[in-house]
């Protein structure tokens, strides 16, 4: 998958996931959250 900017990225939560450090001038926005299908 090629992450692009403004792209969102839902995955399954068993799956390694990790925020890298980010170095950058801009802002870096990162959302978590769970959610339930029912």
């Amino acid at each position: 998958m090629r992450l692009e900017e403004g792209r969102v990225v839902v995955f399954s939560s068993y799956l390694f996931h990790e925020v890298a450090p980010f170095y950058g001038r801009d802002a870096r926005i990162t959302v978590a959250s769970n959610c339930w299908l029912v």
